[in-house]
């Protein structure tokens, strides 16, 4: 009887603790239940601003998808000047594009990204910050950073129905720069002893060089973060924003690029990026023969040859997306970031177009390329590495020196106008 009253009031406990356990459990559970689904909100949150920062990704590396500026149907005059004188590449990677892009998305009351995440759509918008703009430019020279890059935009997405969940990111310029590859180059044109050339490579390094010349917003973009700047001669309208900056003496323009995170072009990287290598798949050669010509490996063959042998001959239309000389300014005008005298590297404008000034260390009275579009064709000036001098001051006549065989007098009473171009080497590219 005693066994049996023990085994009872042990099977009484078991069922007791067992219940316990039990609702103990399913206490927790129901507790945990509303955690579980915040945690799930929580997770659903952070995918949608994952995608929409991929999506704005997509908008900033590629630009205007949509022809909606080419259309004017943004009104992004002010911001980013004239379409008519821009290529589309203007707008890859551009900070005002971003900004004049979600503008109008504000004034025609569209939000700004759109995010379809399980079946369900979800607003993001961008936040602004204090100065009133969608990004905050970022730069090497602003921040302090191995992650930061050599220029690009902060931005900040923000949930329409939970505005305090937001994901900061930086958006890297990945569209303004071409990659030299390593390989052994040569500097100046080919002399005439092979043992007397000027070689160096870049090998185990990168050097990074602007595919196109540095822009009048660019330059207004530099003001506008730093008000104490004086530029003297720098003053453009709005329409010509994407138009090469063609008034700033020497000093100011290291000056930009300096705060780029860059510096100016050398000569002998200029040189490197234009000169069509006769063989892509050797980067160590022995002997760099090298054509006066980026489009060519023949020295004799295309239409400035033809040009400076013969003085009949007629430049064409399609003569100019070679090198764009005195000679086309009747078919068209010149643009800036387009793809006309491309070089292998894929720099713009190696021949023709502006005048560019370079940092030539080794020959400081050889800065400039005077290829432009104040030479006809038949000039000798049009041949790659044919170098004159600019003092970096001035834009009058007397503040240029050509060399004796080029016919400067055509340049009389002209205000010439100087580009340039940044570069910058990294271990880490």
């Amino acid at each position: 009887m005693l066994k049996k009253m023990l085994k009872y009031r042990i099977y009484l406990i078991t069922i007791v603790l067992l219940s316990v356990i039990i609702f103990s459990i399913s206490l927790y559970v129901i507790k945990s239940k509303p955690n579980s689904e915040r945690f799930a909100r929580g997770k659903d949150q952070i995918a949608v601003l994952m995608k929409a920062s991929y999506e704005l990704k997509r908008i900033w590396q590629n630009g205007d998808l949509d022809s909606l500026w080419k259309n004017l149907y943004l009104d992004c005059t002010k911001l980013l000047g004239d379409p008519a004188l821009a290529n589309d590449a203007y707008l890859r990677c551009n900070p005002d594009f971003i900004q004049c892009y979600f503008e109008h998305m504000n004034k025609s009351k569209q939000p700004h990204l759109t995010i379809h995440h399980k079946n369900i759509k979800q607003n993001v918008y961008l936040h602004r910050f204090k100065n009133h703009k969608y990004y905050q430019l970022v730069t090497k020279s602003i921040y302090i950073g191995k992650k930061i890059p050599p220029m690009g935009i902060m931005v900040e997405l923000a949930l329409q129905n939970n505005p305090k969940n937001r994901l900061r990111i930086i958006l890297k310029d990945v569209c303004s720069e071409v990659l030299l590859p390593p390989r052994i180059y040569a500097f100046g044109p080919m002399p005439k002893d092979h043992k007397k050339d000027w070689k160096w490579d870049n090998f185990n390094r990168s050097i990074l060089v602007d595919k196109n010349l540095v822009s009048n917003r660019d330059i207004r973009e530099w003001q506008d973060h730093d008000p104490t700047i004086r530029l003297g001669h720098f003053s453009t309208g709005r329409e010509q924003l994407s138009n090469p900056a063609t008034t700033l003496t020497i000093v100011e323009m290291k000056k930009f690029c300096q705060f780029r995170g860059k510096e100016l072009l050398s000569a002998h990287v200029f040189d490197a990026a234009t000169f069509l290598p006769m063989d892509l798949s050797n980067p160590r050669p022995n002997l760099i023969i090298r054509s006066p010509w980026p489009f060519s490996r023949v020295s004799k063959e295309g239409h400035l040859y033809k040009a400076q042998k013969d003085e009949n001959y007629e430049v064409t239309n399609s003569d100019c997306a070679f090198a764009y000389t005195a000679d086309c300014l009747k078919y068209f005008q010149y643009k800036n970031y387009n793809d006309w005298a491309l070089s292998f590297t894929g720099i713009a404008g190696s021949l023709g177009g502006y005048m560019e000034v370079f940092d030539n260390i080794s020959y400081p009275d050889q800065n400039l390329k005077a290829s432009s579009f104040y030479f006809p064709a038949s000039s000798l000036v049009h041949r790659l590495a044919h170098r004159s001098y600019w003092d970096g001051v001035g834009f009058h006549q007397s503040n240029f020196r050509f060399d004796e065989k080029v016919d400067s007098s055509i340049l009389k009473g002209v205000e010439l106008e100087v580009a340039f171009r940044c570069m910058r080497q990294s271990d880490h590219d």
